[in-house]
């Protein structure tokens, strides 16, 4: 014969209660590190994207068209989150200087012109048939138009707090967006890039690389790097140069 026991119901309403509230506990809230890789994937992202767009649209024609429709498209959906992320990717690494009354981001400059130089080359449009170009195109843009960066997070925890917590870019600082449209040709070297690469160089015991940024004589504008990392904005008129370090921007700018 067996026999109710009161205490053994007890104890199993009990661990299902437990077990209850450990499957129904919050989330942790994602840390900053957290954020900040997100931040970076979201701009890489739309380094990628937006370099497509611009290669595509030089072809001209029906797929420059398309390339137009999507833009218009991206924007829409994915301007705000990459605002919110690129001010948190400045708060984190600030390198800002004041070029041409705006103020840019030498990690961001050298971004665009590194990673859209990758983009360039998978792409390989320069070496296609008129055919195979709009093919790439066509599914190129066909991937820019589906984009949402907000799936680039597994499960969204990321891109809400930085939609919902985080300030966008502030105006006056310039973004990657801005960056690529104005860089869609990156410029040569012009008559004092010479002088200042030695200048350069001898303050930086690593990998020196030097970007043009402007080369209309007599103004001429170069951003320095010293193992990757930003090192100064060299502004030269008539072959008379001064360096300018980077650094965070005024708090107005946040």
């Amino acid at each position: 014969m067996s026999y109710f026991r009161p205490f053994s119901l007890t104890a199993i309403v009990c661990t299902a209660l437990l077990l209850n509230a450990c499957q129904t506990k919050e989330p942790l809230p994602p840390t900053s590190a957290e954020l900040v890789v997100f931040a970076h994937n979201v701009q890489d992202a739309a380094v990628e994207d937006l370099t497509v767009l611009a290669s595509c649209s030089a072809l001209g024609g029906p797929v420059a068209d398309q390339a137009s429709a999507v833009r218009e498209s991206w924007q829409f959906t994915n301007t705000e989150l990459l605002s919110r992320s690129e001010a948190l990717i400045l708060a984190d690494q600030p390198d800002v200087v004041n070029w041409d009354e705006r103020l840019y981001s030498l990690s961001s400059v050298f971004k665009v012109r590194d990673l859209g130089d990758r983009v360039s080359d998978r792409l390989n449009l320069s070496q296609r048939g008129p055919d195979a170009q709009k093919a790439v195109c066509r599914r190129e843009l066909d991937r820019v138009e589906s984009a949402r960066y907000t799936e680039l997070d597994a499960n969204a925890a990321l891109s809400q707090t930085l939609l919902s917590d985080y300030p966008p870019l502030a105006d006056n600082i310039v973004g990657v967006s801005d960056i690529r449209d104005r860089f869609n040709r990156w410029p040569e070297p012009g008559r004092s890039f010479f002088s200042v690469s030695q200048s350069l160089q001898a303050n930086c015991s690593g990998n020196s690389r030097i970007i043009t940024l402007l080369n209309q004589w007599p103004l001429e504008s170069y951003a320095h790097y010293c193992n990757q990392a930003p090192a100064a904005l060299v502004s030269c008129e008539w072959g008379e140069c001064r360096q300018q370090d980077p650094t965070a921007p005024d708090r107005e700018s946040e």
